[in-house]
């Protein structure tokens, strides 16, 4: 669980990165229940994005040594190559029944707080409080998404013009034509898409849950 480049879902469940610490959980005994976000039926624990992620996905894969060397920090490195090479795309989603169509240069939806090397969807999420969060973010200049970027790192992009945020716990996004997907740093799905949830899915080995959740 504390293993890999990114650690995202370790940072979502407050397991430590140091594996002897991360033990130590696991010795305690400590469990708690964790909603699955579905993708076309096949579960998945972060967040799936189109658009920009993919770009920076596909760059992050291919940087070979860079990201041995480099490990998370590759993912910034990543972002730069990916941008120079974006375009805005158009997409129809399906929230919950309602229809929005879209423009768009990143379109993500998870369940998981932390996605990207620490990059956060949403401060308020919980990986077990029933809900999607996905987030639309508009065309913009190289200088507004530099300003962007903090809320991005610290959960903040509800309060941007830029990004429309928005929760759900179906979601259907569809393209003009075939468009991938990354699910979990792993491009393994195009649209057409569903998005769903299953409740109270896995067991984890993890830190004591917050208390509105512990309470529900």
């Amino acid at each position: 669980m504390s293993l890999g480049t990114a650690n995202d879902l370790a940072r979502t469940l407050g397991i430590p990165f140091e594996p002897a610490e991360a033990v130590e959980i696991i010795a305690a005994g400590r469990t708690r229940r964790i909603d699955l976000a579905t993708i076309n039926d096949i579960p998945f624990v972060n967040v799936a994005s189109i658009g920009l992620g993919v770009e920076i996905a596909r760059a992050h894969e291919e940087s070979g040594f860079l990201k041995r060397i480099f490990g998370t920090l590759n993912y910034a490195i990543s972002l730069a190559c990916a941008w120079h090479q974006h375009r805005p795309y158009h997409a129809t989603v399906v929230a919950d029944g309602v229809s929005r169509r879209v423009r768009y240069i990143q379109i993500a939806v998870g369940n998981g707080r932390h996605y990207g090397g620490g990059l956060t969807i949403a401060k308020s999420t919980d990986i077990d409080d029933g809900q999607l969060y996905a987030h639309n973010l508009q065309p913009v200049a190289t200088f507004t998404l530099m300003r962007l970027l903090p809320a991005l790192r610290l959960g903040r992009l509800e309060k941007e013009a830029e990004v429309k945020f928005f929760t759900a716990t179906a979601i259907e996004i569809t393209t003009a034509r075939p468009r991938s997907i990354n699910v979990d740093d792993d491009l393994r799905e195009q649209t057409p898409a569903h998005f769903g949830l299953l409740r109270g899915a896995l067991e984890v080995f993890a830190r004591e849950p917050p208390p509105h959740i512990a309470n529900q």
